[in-house]
């Protein structure tokens, strides 16, 4: 009698579709930063900038737009943005309490 083999192309796909979600959303936590800087360097100038991602913000901006509105009503307090004047003043001022996240 032969056994018949079954595939594993079915679980090899279930795997994948239920780790898309989990690295879609660790991601997302990867790289959100509500409230965060972003550094810019136009013309030659160093300027920070409000930024909610670290890197890519606008592209992560539309990728991201679904999971940043559940984040906005879940922790909204988070992302209150500071308002603490020029950016370039106020680190001046609080060189300790700039987020050094680069």
């Amino acid at each position: 009698m032969v056994k018949k083999r079954t595939s594993a192309g079915p679980l090899i796909v279930a795997i994948v579709m239920l780790l898309l979600p989990v690295l879609y959303v660790g991601s997302y936590l990867a790289l959100v930063t509500p409230g965060g800087w972003a550094i810019h360097d136009p013309d030659g100038g160093i300027r920070y900038v409000p930024s909610n991602y670290r890197k890519w913000s606008a592209e992560c901006a539309s990728v991201f737009w679904p999971l940043e509105q559940i984040d906005r009503k879940w922790r909204p307090r988070s992302w209150v943005p500071i308002n603490a004047g020029p950016a370039d003043e106020w680190i001046r001022e609080h060189p300790n309490d700039f987020p050094n996240k680069w």
